[in-house]
């Protein structure tokens, strides 16, 4: 899951401090409940379908076109008797989560590192709109991270919120040249297969390539010509 916010206004709805087992050791940890209220397009994070699937363009259905240059909008609720919030499975690991309190500047931003995201709801608003809510999981906050979550409880805060950067997999370039040598065994179970499969034994020496190199001077298990 690739999800991302950036400078988004969110109310964080509750703190809970609760512990996690590192080996023998209780370890601090906190769950932070947030809700953010965002276009419905972002509903295109957890399935490019799901916003036609859930809103459409009552006007637009009725004949009126659409504006040249202006991207088609879906701000009616296709079910407005289907009551949410909807429930996702999507979840991520490795987040950084970002609180702006905006005053001082970056410094007087607190980040926290390696958080996990996951238990997402949306509910859906006549209008365009989804109020958003998800969940930030973190391990080992210090007492004055906690004390700084804990009085924005039911507050307006600003938030950054970074999916971890994958890394791209790394170019591995086949190096050419001859194909590793045959065992003697592996060598004779191949011109057998061969053998079985109609091929002759010249046909067959070819497709499996060196003789054995098992260090001996045996004859290969079929003779150069004809079929044993």
């Amino acid at each position: 899951m690739n999800f991302n916010l950036s400078k988004t206004s969110a109310k964080l709805n509750s703190f809970n401090i609760r512990a996690e087992r590192h080996g023998d050791n209780p370890v601090p940890a906190g769950d932070l409940k947030l809700t953010i209220t965002a276009a419905n397009t972002i509903l295109d994070e957890f399935d490019p379908k799901l916003r036609e699937a859930l809103y459409q363009n009552t006007q637009a259905d009725q004949g009126q076109k659409d504006v040249e240059g202006v991207a088609p909008t879906l701000p009616n609720l296709r079910f407005p008797n289907l009551e949410g919030p909807f429930k996702f499975t999507d979840e991520g690991a490795g987040y950084k989560l970002t609180l702006d309190y905006g005053v001082g500047g970056e410094r007087s931003n607190v980040t926290i590192e390696g958080c996990q995201v996951n238990n997402f709801s949306a509910d859906c608003l006549e209008g365009g709109t989804v109020e958003l809510s998800f969940r930030v999981q973190m391990t080992d906050p210090s007492a004055d991270l906690i004390g700084k979550l804990g009085v924005q409880v039911q507050h307006e805060i600003v938030i950054d919120l970074e999916a971890p950067v994958v890394a791209a997999p790394a170019t591995v370039t086949p190096i050419k040249g001859r194909q590793k040598k045959m065992t003697k065994d592996e060598t004779q179970a191949a011109l057998q297969k061969a053998f079985l499969d109609g091929e002759d034994a010249a046909a067959a020496e070819k497709a499996v390539g060196d003789p054995p190199a098992d260090g001996t001077n045996e004859p290969w298990p079929f003779p150069k010509t004809g079929k044993p």
